[in-house]
């Protein structure tokens, strides 16, 4: 008959028992087990019969291990209800687990859940408060004060709450079976962000099934707590702001005191300050610095200044002197324009020196010159008459200090006004606009200045300008978002995706939404974006409010910034909004639309109103994406289709600076069914080369101390977009190639990309057969596409074996998968430092080395003989089968030299002594392969994870990787492995698993097992299955006419005494295990390693009707003849268990299908 295991086809996330067709009990009696077995793992002695799942756990922040942020998230996605007890609770983790609280509400059971928290020492913000009671309006999540006054009395404590300091959280889960259990967490996090992400804390986790005794502690306390507590209300949390802070300054005195502090250089700014000392030094008349909004750049620009001026006065006093004195003194020397202008000065008036230079400073807003005039006048302590503004409105051209905006200035007549060395010291804002013809007369006329400064947080141009080039590639500073957020130089965002409103639901409850894909024409394109921008009707609006209500910080006036997708939208709602009841503030929103249509003076009145808490919301579009300073502003609104992660990134950053009483900003971005969704986590995340590891960066949820997370909807849109994407696209590949190639001045080689994007350097180098072949294309599209000048007679022409020994070293050497080539390459080619190269290398020389550097692998003599055995064949070219050894060039690089020595290979050295352009482009694969290989043992080193062999956990393989790294002597042909490959020679057996893949199922139980099909037509006697049960006492076992073991129920483990101690079974058993998403494993070819097989278990023989062209369902498999049921192909269904259990992101993402 048809087994019961095609039930598993009905529900793939359902496990265990339902393959046996079991009752609950014995479902039960399975998980009785299952965490008898954790405990026992986990307290007494570890054994391959834990699952994991229910195993102690110490969760301790580390920086590249599971937080107890993530371990919060899980659970209150996974939980029924729960119950938190903690002394103290900020604002910025409720908002960081905002999303999970409403996912939990959606799934909660009956029994409500429950947040117990304090007043102690009031160390709780009110704003804290009026977060959980929001929370509490929202999901239904009851919160309550600890309010045990005889405590108190008793203690003698005089401060609110001193007897309250728990930190435990409690949840309610069920099994697959239904049957009730907990998971519970004790330690030294409270709910605080710090806490949660940062703080090196211990917390451990424990489970219990629902009538062990310490579920009946841990209730009874708990209830001891609600007695002993009083529910928050918005009457105690007024009550409590009255006792917290007798006086809060207003926004306005908070401004004074803001404007009124003494500003001193922060880190970032002495650094940058010290280069830009030093390139003057050096005699450099130009730099730039590139710096995230909000990190502070026009204050870095107003202390160089400074300093420049300081030191131009010293050195004129000291010629002034020489002068009185005497003294023949040649003047100091920045440039030697200002070196004759000197002389001149000296000349005309010997007798007086000018003590005062002059300095520009040059924005396209006047609203920029206006913010930047009063950060110069506070740090350069001068009278404000000493600094002007030059634009349409105000023609102060005569101070020492200019402001100009440059549409003003490039007028012909008005740089008449000035010599070309008026200026010592000139400054372009926002410089990235530099390609503009008004930028561009500017520069040149004032081409005698001793000094030029650009600053920009977003150098990457589409326009081809050479930013770098227009100031000689001095960068002085550079530091980026996700930087300038780990050093704490920003304002933390919580980050909300959420789904777009695009419509009425119908009758079904299905929204009639409007997609704009990668498959629309123009034409189509325009015309849903142009209905999309119709969408300022009053159901959106009221949709959009009902979402800044639930997502925004609650109780905290609103200063926000709305960025639409059109002038006219942002005027329609912002006229909407003002028809519209702001709940929180008990009055109708206050908003203005600021537009292009708006007059300069018309936009700095609605910025101040904004920024003195006059206007809820400013509505825009690109207006304020740069160079609008508005400190207050504590919420961006989205509303618009995310065109490019630069735009995405500019808008983010207008809220991100820093200001008194606001402890983060809140985004919400509203998600519609846009192609380039794709964008929002590389502007998020970084790292732009691999569609999986942009996937991956959606696991996860924090950035320092800010925190990201999707609703389902927006989520799924934002994955969708992912998959549609071509990020190989040469177009987008090429703008990558560009940025670097400006920045740099030269053709960007492989470890240049590396250090711009790790992710890069494959994929540039694979777009066709190396990275040589992309170069060369791109050096012909600026020349003959754009007319620039390229470098491409730079370059030697590579005959078609030196091309194809490029093609080798990008698919073997590039990634640094394994050290032994590179190592050997290394010493025979001289790479590295000041190495030469050595002639011959012998064995024991290659394995001192890798033992030195690459201890961390920590390899048997077993292993390390083996790898360097597959990787000398490899070098040799006897690894490859015929056709690849064909495509790789048909020559060896390394050969025997006798004595266990060797040595490079006659042509191969030739190759590379003749042809400097395929030396340079081969070495650089390998220093790139050098530099990976490091980086993943540091990696590995951060995770406190050990290499199984040569993988690492997480990393992502393709089978043809595998076959090599498990130190195979011989290539086999990936597309002939089908789901796994046996290698006896090496005792190997890699597992590959396309997750959702039909017609297999494979399937996690949990995060340490798989279910686990075989191919098709396989049984128990099956050669794989004869290895798997080879040194265990179950390869005794007599074996029926079908080839079933008799009485046989697992291999690699003591299950009901039939295997051996797993430690021995496991040196002769290496079985790698790889799991990808189907369409990961289709597009890219590779598979996350998701650690080593220790226990192969519950192996049985079933056949698997849906696994049959024509019997896809339940339904047909269940009326097939019995006739025809021998003629269904057999499977051996076993539980692979792996050695430790996957971090709940890795999981979640495969698992997410």
């Amino acid at each position: 008959m048809v087994d019961a295991v095609d039930a598993y086809w009905q529900d793939p996330l359902r496990v265990s028992e339902e393959f046996d067709g079991v009752s609950s009990s014995t479902g039960q009696n399975s998980v009785r087990r299952a965490m008898l077995a954790d405990v026992t793992a986990g307290f007494f002695d570890r054994n391959t019969e834990s699952t994991g799942a229910y195993a102690p756990v110490l969760i301790a922040n580390r920086p590249t291990g599971e937080s107890m942020a993530d371990a919060l998230s899980e659970e209150l996605r996974q939980s029924k209800s729960f119950d938190m007890s903690v002394a103290f609770v900020s604002p910025g983790a409720i908002q960081s687990l905002l999303q999970d609280f409403y996912d939990h509400a959606n799934n909660r059971e009956t029994r409500p859940s429950h947040i117990i928290t304090s007043t102690k020492n009031y160390f709780n913000d009110p704003k804290a408060f009026w977060q959980l009671f929001h929370l509490q309006e929202e999901t239904g999540i009851e919160v309550r004060i600890w309010n045990d006054t005889s405590a108190e009395t008793a203690s003698g404590a005089g401060s609110r709450g001193a007897a309250f300091h728990p930190k435990g959280y409690v949840f309610s889960r069920r099994t697959v079976h239904g049957e009730p259990y907990i998971n519970l967490y004790v330690g030294s996090s409270n709910l605080t962000s710090m806490a949660l992400q940062k703080q090196r804390e211990w917390n451990l986790r424990v489970s219990s099934l629902a009538n062990g005794d310490l579920v009946r502690q841990v209730q009874a306390e708990i209830k001891s707590q609600l007695s002993d507590s009083v529910p928050l209300t918005d009457e105690w949390i007024e009550q409590y702001e009255r006792e917290f802070e007798q006086y809060r300054p207003p926004r306005r005195e908070l401004l004074d005191q803001q404007n009124n502090q003494p500003i001193e250089p922060n880190k970032m700014q002495r650094e940058a300050l010290a280069r830009l000392a030093e390139l003057r030094a050096d005699g450099e008349h130009k730099a730039i610095i590139v710096s995230a909004t909000g990190t502070g750049k026009t204050y870095l620009s107003a202390f160089d200044v400074k300093a420049y001026f300081a030191q131009q006065q010293a050195e004129n006093e000291d010629l002034d002197s020489a002068v009185r004195a005497g003294s023949h003194v040649e003047p100091v020397e920045h440039a030697d324009q200002h070196v004759e202008h000197e002389n001149r000065h000296v000349e005309q008036e010997p007798h007086h020196v000018k003590h005062t230079g002059r300095m520009l400073y040059v924005a396209q807003q006047q609203q920029i010159l206006q913010s930047a005039r009063k950060s110069y006048q506070k740090v350069l302590g001068c009278d404000a008459d000493e600094l002007g503004l030059l634009s349409g409105t105000s023609k102060q051209s005569d101070r020492r200090i200019v402001f100009a905006t440059v549409q003003t200035l490039s007028q012909p007549e008005v740089l008449q006004q000035f010599a070309s060395d008026e200026f010592d010291y000139i400054l372009f804002d926002e410089v990235h606009h530099a390609a503009a013809p008004t930028y561009q007369r500017v520069m040149e006329h004032f081409s005698g200045a001793d000094f030029m400064l650009g600053m920009t947080a977003t150098p990457e141009r589409t326009d081809g300008l050479n930013i770098f080039e227009l100031f000689d590639y001095n960068i002085a500073f550079e530091i980026r978002l996700q930087k300038a957020l780990d050093e704490d130089m920003l304002c933390p965002f919580h980050y909300y995706g959420i789904a777009e409103y695009l419509g009425d639901e119908d009758e079904a409850g299905q929204q009639h939404s409007i997609a704009v894909s990668e498959s629309t024409s123009k034409s189509q394109h325009a015309q849903l974006t142009y209905e999309i921008e119709q969408l300022a009707s009053p159901d959106r609006v009221d949709y959009i409010i009902a979402q800044l209500r639930k997502y925004g910080e609650f109780h905290t006036p609103v200063t926000g910034l709305v960025f639409c997708s059109s002038v006219e939208e942002a005027h329609k709602l912002s006229d909407l909004f003002n028809e519209r009841f702001n709940e929180q503030a008990e009055r109708n929103y206050r908003t203005a639309a600021v537009t292009g249509r708006n007059s300069d003076t018309e936009r700095a009145e609605f910025i101040q109103r904004l920024t003195n808490g006059e206007l809820d919301y400013l509505f825009t579009v690109d207006l304020f994406n740069e160079g609008i300073d508005i400190p207050p502003v504590n919420q961006i609104v989205m509303l618009r289709n995310t065109q490019s992660s630069i735009v995405f990134t500019q808008q983010l950053g207008r809220g991100l600076r820093k200001f008194p009483q606001k402890s983060s900003c809140t985004v919400i971005d509203f998600i519609g069914n846009y192609a380039n969704n794709y964008q929002i986590p590389i502007a998020l995340y970084g790292n732009s080369g691999s569609q999986d590891v942009i996937k991956g960066h959606l696991r996860r949820r924090t950035i320092g101390l800010s925190s990201i997370s999707f609703d389902h909807i927006a989520r799924e849109r934002v994955l969708k977009a992912i998959d549609k994407a071509n990020l190989s696209a040469v177009r987008s590949l090429r703008e990558h190639y560009l940025n670097v190639r400006y920045e740099l001045g030269r053709i960007p080689m492989l470890v240049d990309m590396y250090r711009y994007d790790d992710s890069l350097p494959y994929t540039l180098a694979s777009w066709k057969d190396s990275y040589y072949t992309f170069v060369c294309a791109a050096e012909k599209y600026l020349e003959h596409k754009k007319g620039e000048t390229s470098f491409i007679t730079q370059l030697k022409p590579l005959n078609n074996r030196e091309q194809a020994v490029l093609k080798m070293a990008t698919e073997i050497l590039l990634q640094g998968l394994r050290p032994q080539e590179l190592v050997i390459l290394d010493e025979l080619c001289g790479i590295t430092g000041d190495k030469k190269a050595s002639r011959y290398i012998t064995r024991d020389a290659i394995q001192d080395r890798i033992q030195r550097e690459y201890a961390y692998l920590n390899l048997t003599e077993e292993q390390a003989e083996l790898q360097l055995n597959s990787a000398l064949r490899v070098l040799s070219g006897a690894y490859f089968v015929q056709a690849n050894r064909k495509r790789f060039g048909n020559m060896p690089l390394v050969v025997s030299a006798g004595n266990g020595r060797y040595e490079l290979s006659p042509d191969f050295a030739a190759m590379l002594g003749q042809n400097a352009t395929f030396r340079k482009f081969f070495v650089d694969n390998v220093r790139v392969g050098l530099l990976k290989c490091e980086d993943l043992i540091q990696q590995a080193s951060a995770m406190q994870r050990q290499f199984d062999g040569l993988f690492l956990y997480g990393h992502m393989y393709s089978v043809w990787d595998v076959m090599r790294l498990c130190g195979w002597q011989d290539e086999h042909i990936p597309q002939n492995v089908v789901g796994y490959e046996l290698n006896t020679q090496t005792g190997s057996l890699p597992i590959f698993v396309k997750y959702d893949s039909s017609p297999y199922e494979d399937r996690f139980i949990n995060r340490q097992e798989l279910r686990w099909f075989s191919r098709p037509g396989r049984s128990l006697a099956s050669p794989e299955f004869q290895w798997l049960r080879s040194g265990t006492n179950a390869a005794e076992n007599e074996l029926g006419p079908d080839g079933s073991e008799m009485g046989y129920s697992g291999v690699g483990m003591s299950s009901g005494g039939t295997g051996i101690p797993s430690s021995e079974w496991e040196e002769k058993h290496f079985i790698p295990l790889f799991v990808a998403r189907a369409a990961t494993a289709e597009k890219e070819k590779r598979y996350y390693y998701v650690g080593r097989v220790d226990a192969v278990t519950d192996s049985r023989e079933v056949v698997k009707a849906t696994m049959t062209p024509g019997l896809t369902t339940p339904e047909k498999a269940a009326n097939l003849p019995k006739s025809d049921e021998q003629k269904l192909p057999r499977f051996v269904l076993s539980t692979l268990h792996l050695e430790r259990p996957l971090d709940p992101e890795l999981f979640q993402h495969l698992i997410d299908v």
